[in-house]
């Protein structure tokens, strides 16, 4: 785990510095770009802990970048928002208590997520069925684990008396692409696409170019968290899955509106190896 240590460590510098002059910003985001080849210099066994390092070191440097640009004066905050999972600009204060609802949720994602590991660790590549099987396991293991983890920190979170906005927002009941891409995946990673690449070009009259440019920037993003643990073919498929969805995305409004939940769902399903498959090397890399 020294890789996500240390990017860790070099991100929590360039949020410290990260306040003041133009020279003292740049610093900042000079030192939050020196963390990007570091999970490559690791040893990559687990491929997990560099594929989480990766995911620190693209972020980190966003969160910086952003925080630059609007200012946080109070340090802790400014560490607060550097490693947080959502955008800290938008938590409430409440009651502290118990949130039921997502101490279930996430039960209940987590325990599919945890049935998709084993379907997928169990499954044999040697044959058609058996890799069905490991893609199907290892699709359901994502979907149950980013919703299990999202509605955990959000109770864990609403213990402390603080209210988290959605990171998940029930994809499963998305009736097009567009609305789960845009309004129930990932939304802290599906906001900051929004704002920073898709409206900038879409208000200057091409919206086509900026939903496919915003698929771009994720896809080049997803490369370099897949090539910092696994290997360039890997890397490879993880692109194509999001090229693939930009296209079946902008290709969507051609589609009936009757017909757009099955044209999400199947779009999805066909390509989710794409996606699936390099997640299941960086967890079992055997």
């Amino acid at each position: 785990m020294w890789a996500v240590l240390t990017v860790g460590m070099l991100m929590a510098v360039a949020a410290a510095v990260c306040v003041g002059n133009r020279g003292r910003r740049r610093l900042a985001v000079a030192l939050a770009t020196a963390a990007l080849p570091l999970p490559f210099l690791f040893p990559a066994d687990p491929p997990l802990a560099r594929f989480i390092a990766a995911v620190g070191a693209c972020w980190g440097l966003v969160r910086v970048a952003e925080i630059g640009r609007h200012g946080f004066p109070c340090l802790s905050r400014r560490l607060w928002r550097t490693f947080a999972a959502f955008d800290t600009r938008d938590v409430e204060r409440v009651s502290p208590g118990w949130r039921w609802d997502l101490v279930l949720g996430g039960g209940v994602h987590a325990l599919l997520g945890a049935i998709g590991l084993l379907a997928a660790a169990g499954a044999e590549e040697r044959t058609a069925t058996g890799m069905v099987l490991r893609w199907a396991g290892g699709a359901l293991a994502v979907y149950g684990l980013a919703g299990g983890i999202a509605d955990l920190v959000r109770a864990a979170y609403a213990l402390g008396g603080l209210q988290v906005p959605p990171i998940q927002r029930h994809p499963i009941a998305a009736r097009s692409l567009r609305e789960f891409w845009g309004e129930r995946w990932n939304r802290v990673v599906g906001t900051w696409l929004r704002r920073s690449i898709y409206l900038p070009l879409a208000r200057r009259g091409r919206p086509a170019v900026a939903l496919l440019a915003t698929f771009l920037v994720s896809a080049a993003l997803h490369l370099y968290m897949t090539l910092a643990a696994t290997t360039w073919l890997m890397g490879a498929l993880m692109f194509a899955f999001f090229v693939a969805q930009g296209m079946l995305t902008l290709l969507e409004s051609r589609v009936p509106a009757r017909a757009r939940r099955g044209w999400a769902l199947g779009g999805l399903v066909v390509t989710s190896p794409l996606f699936v498959e390099p997640m299941l090397r960086v967890i079992f890399p055997a």
